[in-house]
Formats: C-alpha cells, sequence, structure tokens
C-alpha cells in the first residue's frame, strides 16, 4: 500500500540542488520550490532515500520526508495552506 510523503530538502550547492530536485520530481509532484508531496510504496520510500543518500552532502544539506499517512486520507484536510492555494484534491492517488 503506499502512502503520502511529504519531501523537503534545503541543499546548499546549486549542482547538488538540480540532481535532488530531478531525485524528486520523478517520485512525486512539486507543492513550493523545494517541496514535494509523494506517494510511494515502501520499496519506492526506500528507493527515494537511498538516491537522495548518494547525491546530498551530509554535512551541509538536509531532506526531510515526513509520512503523511495512507492513500485514503483527506488531503484538504491534512494539507494546509496559507495563500497562494495549490487544489491538491486533483492530484490524489488512483489505485488499480
Amino acid at each position: 500500500m503506499k502512502n503520502l510523503y511529504l519531501v523537503s530538502y534545503d541543499i546548499r550547492d546549486q549542482k547538488r540542488w538540480r540532481k535532488v530536485f530531478t531525485i524528486a520530481k520523478g517520485y512525486g509532484l512539486r507543492l513550493q520550490y523545494s517541496v514535494f508531496y509523494c506517494y510511494l510504496s515502501p520499496k519506492e520510500r526506500v528507493m527515494l532515500a537511498s538516491e537522495l543518500e548518494n547525491v546530498i552532502d551530509h554535512k551541509s544539506d538536509r531532506v526531510l520526508i515526513v509520512n503523511i499517512g495512507g492513500p485514503y486520507i483527506d488531503l484538504q484536510q491534512k494539507v494546509e495552506f496559507l495563500g497562494q492555494k495549490d487544489d491538491i484534491a486533483d492530484h490524489q492517488a488512483v489505485i488499480i
């Protein structure tokens, strides 16, 4: 079963930032400059973390991966936006 994860990062080097951005983009949808949300299986969650571990500088960069919950959660109740809104309801997971 896939869960929703919020992935945020602070990368000090532009070259590494681009690599981290590309990795995150491959797993989810961009919400803000360095914030993505991703529906991930346990295997995908490990793969994402592993890819990021291989790119970041562990002394100066930071990546935050937050498990928000399962696929049947009400995203509008879990995520609150202030200011410009993103209609995250349009990005719900499709379960086949």
